[in-house]
This record gives structure tokens, C-alpha cells and sequence, in this order.
């Protein structure tokens, strides 16, 4: 192996994978930090692979993990794509700005040993530059490329452009490599047209990385905002269910009273029948009353955070109106846990639409609601009626499947992505016996 040529090679493979980590928020696993290995492999076994098929070697590699990482295929060839044509746009301007500082000819830079390395390497530092400087957050357009449709055909128009300008520049750049071997002749100055290639595109690639990365954050912004106003929806929805439930109290206390008058005259009559009477038709069925569900909702109370507790208010509520049984418990006042609220959000939300929906549809319709602290640990259950006699729990995360009909199954899924940025966080799925269960076990250490 030379540092010249095959050390060129693999480091620059190394940087592009620093660019794929970055744009996916994703670590670099034992099976990324192989390719290099892999791909060093192939270029001392068979040269003529990498000469003409190198530009292949990232959507292959990512083939495979597509699935695991739920990666859609306006993800997956963005991932695939993105990072080659990003570190090959700086890695000639890198080259540019050399010569010029040097004041070399192309011919004197690359006959200069450590050329390539210095290209490389402050190509990858241009890279990350322009992505800090002008705070592209990956993270928040991942989360929202898989549903919004907006971003999603904007990334279609950017995938084709990647698409395009790499095979063009690809192409472009070894019959520029044969005809400096005479292998290849051609009127047409190639090197002027990769050039111009490469400014027009460079200009299109800021314009409409800066455009996705806005409509992300105006996206962002947008539901923020509808957050905002269910929360305070919901939260009167939750105080307009707290005060019926204060007027009935107040207005059993008050026919209590009366009821108690009319005991103490049966008594102090000693008439055992109207004694008798009294018993069975109220205060039997005083007790019955308030061990509806609808009081349940009270225990809400214990919940510390406001935009919980109105998410959960409003589900539970909604769930009651569809004449669901539900049961809350929520012993002591507790908090959520260490994780982003908006995460934590919309784990909850799936969990009780998909509770809500399945309990309807069963014949002993449903829903328990717990959430209580035990030693370092939260433990939040939401358990609901089912009409199948058992759920297969092994197929339900994944995207796009569901046992509610096709076009489904997106939200468990989503709950997995989640999920797999909290390595403290456990989620465990039963079902048995027409009842299914999501329990989620978060550590507090």
C-alpha cells in the first residue's frame, strides 16, 4: 500500500463516511468503519471495478442497512449520493484554491508528493465549515422527510440533480484521466466543461440545501404552533371535564345532605322500611356512581407537566366520548422523563391513538392509562382491548406495516426511530388474551 494512491483512496473514503454520519445522525457502526477496508480491498484485487464503478460503491453498501435504519428511498439515495458529490464539489475547489496560493500549473501541484492529502484534507474541513456556518440541521429535516410532503418533493428534485451531476462529473472525470494516457480523444475541452459543471452546480447545491433547510425549520415552526394551540385546546377541554365533574359533586353533596335528613327521621322513627328504602334506591348507588371512569381522569392531576397532561386529558377524553371503558392510574405527582419532550410526545400520541382505535374496535372496549415512578425508573403502560385473541408484536414496527389495513403502520415505526436515540429507554410489546400492552421502561440515573 502507498500513501500516494491507495492511502488517498482510503482516507478519502474514510472522509466521506464522516460526511454520511453527519448528515444521518447516525454513529459510525463496525459495518461503516469496514467499507473502507472493503472498498481498499477491491481497488488491490481489481483497480478496473473502482475505476469505473466507485460511484456505485456507497448505494450498494447502503442497500443493505436500508431497512434497519427504516430509510425510505428518498433517503436512501440522498445518503447514498450526498456525501460523494458534496466532498468531491470542495475537493476541487480545495484543489483550485492550492494551485492559486501556490501559484503551480495542475501539472507542478500533482507532481508534488503530498498534494492530494493537503486536497483531501482541507476538502473535509470546507465540508464541515460550510455545514456549521450556515447551520444546516440534518436532524430536524431526517425527522420530518418522512411524512411531509412538501420536503419530500423538494429532496425528489435534489436526488435527481445528485444523480445526474455525479454520473456527468463521474464520466467527465475518467475520460479526462484516458486521454492523458492517449487511451482517449475527443474535440470537446472536457476540462473547461467540468469546471463550469462544477460552478453551476456548486451555486444550485447551496441554493437548494439553504431552501431545504429553511422549509424544515418554517415546517418546525408551523407545528410548534399547532402544538401550542392544542395544548391550550386541550387543556380547556380537560378544565371544562374537571369543573362537570365539580358541578355533579357538588350536586350529589347537596342531595346528600337531604338524603341524610330523611335517613336520620327514618331512624329516629325507627321506620325499618323507609330505612330499608332509602339504602337501596341512593345510597347503594352513590358508590356505583363515582366509580365511573369519567372520575378517573382527576388522577391526571399527578401529572407535572402541563403539555402532558393536556395530550393525555384530551386522548382519554376523546376515548370516553367513543364510549370507551378507560382507567387511570397515576399514583403520586411525577414528571417526564429525561428525554426531549417532543419525543416523549409523540411516543404518547401513537400510543394512545393506536389504543384508542384498537379498543373500538373490540367487543370489551378498553383503555388503562398508568405512569408512576419505581426506584431510579418511570414506567409508563397504556394497555387497551383488542379484537384479535393476540397481536404479532414482532411485525407491528415495521414501516409500513399494520394490522389495520394497508397505508398503515407508519406511527410504531416512528416510535422505534425515537426510541433508538435513548439506548436507557425499554419498550416492551405483549399481547394475550384480547389485550394489548406497551410498556415503556425509562431509567432516571
Amino acid at each position: 500500500m502507498t500513501l500516494e494512491f491507495e492511502g488517498i483512496f482510503f482516507i478519502s473514503w474514510i472522509f466521506r463516511l464522516l460526511i454520511l454520519s453527519y448528515v444521518t445522525n447516525q454513529r459510525l457502526n463496525p459495518y461503516f468503519l469496514s467499507l473502507p477496508f472493503i472498498f481498499l480491498g477491491i481497488y488491490a484485487l481489481n483497480y478496473d471495478l473502482v475505476f469505473w464503478g466507485e460511484i456505485l460503491f456507497l448505494p450498494i453498501a447502503l442497500f443493505f442497512v436500508r431497512r434497519k435504519y427504516h430509510w425510505n428511498w428518498i433517503k436512501y439515495l440522498f445518503y447514498s449520493l450526498f456525501p460523494y458529490v458534496f466532498f468531491e464539489i470542495f475537493g476541487n475547489f480545495s484543489n483550485l484554491y492550492n494551485r492559486f496560493l501556490f501559484q503551480l500549473s495542475p501539472d507542478q501541484w500533482y507532481d508534488f508528493y503530498w498534494s492530494e492529502w493537503i486536497d483531501n484534507i482541507l476538502a473535509v474541513a470546507l465540508c464541515f465549515g460550510f455545514l456549521k456556518l450556515f447551520r444546516i440541521d440534518f436532524k430536524e429535516i431526517n425527522d420530518r422527510l418522512d411524512y411531509q410532503k412538501d420536503l419530500q418533493k423538494l429532496f425528489k428534485v435534489f436526488n435527481s440533480s445528485l444523480i445526474a451531476y455525479a454520473l456527468s462529473t463521474y464520466t467527465i472525470a475518467n475520460l479526462i484521466f484516458l486521454m492523458e494516457g492517449n487511451q482517449f480523444s475527443t474535440s470537446i475541452d472536457l476540462v473547461y466543461l467540468r469546471r463550469h459543471l462544477l460552478n453551476f452546480y456548486f451555486i444550485f447545491i447551496i441554493g437548494i440545501v439553504f431552501q431545504i433547510n429553511y422549509l424544515a425549520k418554517k415546517n418546525r415552526e408551523r407545528e410548534l404552533a399547532e402544538r401550542k394551540d392544542n395544548q391550550i385546546k386541550d387543556l380547556t377541554s380537560y378544565s371544562q371535564h374537571i369543573e362537570a365533574l365539580y358541578k355533579e359533586i357538588r350536586s350529589f353533596r347537596h342531595d346528600y345532605t337531604n338524603i341524610l335528613v330523611s335517613f336520620n327521621e327514618a331512624i329516629k322513627s325507627k321506620n325499618i322500611e323507609s330505612i330499608e328504602m332509602i339504602y337501596k334506591s341512593v345510597l347503594a348507588e352513590s358508590d356505583k356512581k363515582f366509580n365511573q371512569s369519567k372520575y378517573d381522569i382527576a388522577h391526571l392531576s399527578n401529572l407535572n407537566n402541563t403539555a402532558m397532561k393536556s395530550l393525555v386529558s384530551a386522548k382519554l377524553i376523546e376515548a370516553q366520548s367513543q364510549e370507551i371503558n378507560i382507567f387511570v392510574e397515576v399514583p403520586d405527582p411525577i414528571d417526564v422523563p429525561k428525554m426531549e419532550l417532543v419525543d416523549f410526545l409523540t411516543i404518547l400520541s401513537i400510543f394512545l391513538d393506536n389504543a384508542i382505535e384498537a379498543s373500538r374496535m373490540s367487543d370489551k372496549t378498553m383503555l388503562r392509562f398508568a405512569y408512576f415512578a419505581a426506584a431510579n425508573q418511570k414506567i409508563l403502560v397504556i394497555e387497551n382491548s383488542t379484537s384479535e385473541e393476540k397481536v404479532n408484536t414482532k411485525e407491528i414496527f415495521q414501516y409500513g406495516i399494520s394490522t389495520k389495513g394497508s397505508d398503515r403502520g407508519i406511527g410504531l415505526s416512528n416510535v422505534k426511530n425515537i426510541l433508538s436515540k435513548y439506548p436507557d429507554i425499554s419498550l416492551n410489546t405483549t399481547s394475550s388474551n384480547h389485550t394489548f400492552t406497551q410498556e415503556l421502561i425509562m431509567n432516571q440515573d
